[in-house]
């Protein structure tokens, strides 16, 4: 790859062990998502220079930034990474206007030219008001666009932002989210966007890297992704059911007892896909010879405002999606009995 990204990293910390790569091209971003715990955080701070690799290399537009067979470590200072950290990391005793002034400062730009660069980031990032402010002085939301001018003070080749929005209501997160997209548009480099949140990742990145324990588990296209997630965690995330079984013939063993059928399933180990949507809930076994239906009983019942996610126990045991009117309808309440019928057509199967 010429330009962009480039980095397959191993990093040691204590018992845990990060085995992980990434390519992102330049003008591109990709979201890393997984669990907590999974090793995101551990490797924004690789990728940045703040962590040693213990194997691996990091490359950005060709210039190798780490290599651990060769050697080859460059210091965060000397790396062109910018950093926005979920908690910003300001310097409380430093106003905003050298917040954002003081990578450029430390990079042997001049002090005027910092400081004029900083006052037009501020400015273009919609605080400009706030130059003269500390950190302590701002709200969430303005202490976070601060730091993204920060980050883009010294020009960096590639952006690195860790949960940037994680600590932020969701007004406040729906500016961001628009202010992070418009920057990353315009933005000539590669970025990595951490996030927990679906809608991040939809509406910001090109494609996903899934990790979990410390590995890649899953990468692709947000709407690859979605269609065929490999793990629970992956499931969950992008909010189908995910199942695990054996198929032959178009009929799904689960572990759990259950059995599906499937149009098109292919024999032998399979993943399984259902979208809450396509499960229907009865108080009474339906009419008809639907080839999936089963009793459960609703184990949880969510409320989303204008959809409800019903979890009913069973075999196999699924999310619904109602809405709140078909919800009273059926006068739903935890513990009750209900039948649950899927189409053949509505499971996506896939081999593992």
């Amino acid at each position: 790859m010429d330009g962009g990204l480039d980095a397959h990293v191993t990093v040691e910390r204590g018992g845990f062990v990060l085995e992980a790569y990434l390519a992102v091209p330049a003008g591109q971003v990709a979201a890393v998502v997984g669990p907590n715990g999974a090793g995101k955080s551990a490797l924004v701070h690789a990728l940045a220079g703040l962590l040693p690799l213990a194997r691996g290399h990091v490359r950005l537009d060709g210039t190798v930034l780490a290599d651990a067979g060769a050697g080859v470590h460059v210091g965060p200072e000397a790396r062109p990474i910018g950093v926005v950290f979920q908690d910003r990391l300001l310097f409380p005793h430093l106003s905003c206007l050298e917040n954002v002034a003081f990578g450029p400062r430390a990079r042997g730009v001049p002090a005027r030219e910092a400081r004029r660069r900083a006052a037009a980031l501020l400015a273009d990032v919609g605080v400009g008001e706030r130059a003269s402010a500390r950190p302590g002085e701002l709200s969430g939301g303005e202490a976070q666009r601060v730091a993204i001018a920060r980050a883009l003070a010294i020009e960096p080749a590639a952006l690195l932002l860790d949960e940037p929005m994680a600590a932020l209501d969701a007004a406040t997160r729906r500016s961001m989210r628009s202010e992070l997209g418009r920057r990353l548009e315009s933005f000539g480099g590669c970025g990595v966007l951490v996030t927990h949140d679906l809608v991040d990742a939809l509406g910001i990145t090109d494609h996903v890297v899934v990790l979990e324990a410390g590995r890649v588990v899953q990468t692709g296209s947000v709407a690859e992704v979605c269609a065929q997630p490999r793990s629970s965690y992956v499931a969950e995330f992008v909010g189908v059911n995910f199942l695990r079984g054996r198929a032959r013939g178009g009929r799904v063993d689960l572990p759990d007892g259950g059995v599906l059928v499937a149009a098109g399933a292919p024999d032998g180990a399979v993943s399984v896909v259902v979208h809450p949507r396509a499960v229907a809930l009865f108080r009474q076994r339906p009419d008809g010879t639907p080839r999936n239906v089963w009793r459960g009983t609703v184990a949880s019942i969510d409320d989303e405002g204008d959809r409800v996610r019903v979890r009913v126990a069973g075999a196999p045991a699924l999310v619904a999606e109602v809405t709140p009117a078909a919800l009273q309808e059926l006068s739903l309440s935890m513990g009750a009995e209900v039948w649950v019928a899927v189409k053949a057509t509505e499971i996506a199967v896939y081999a593992d």
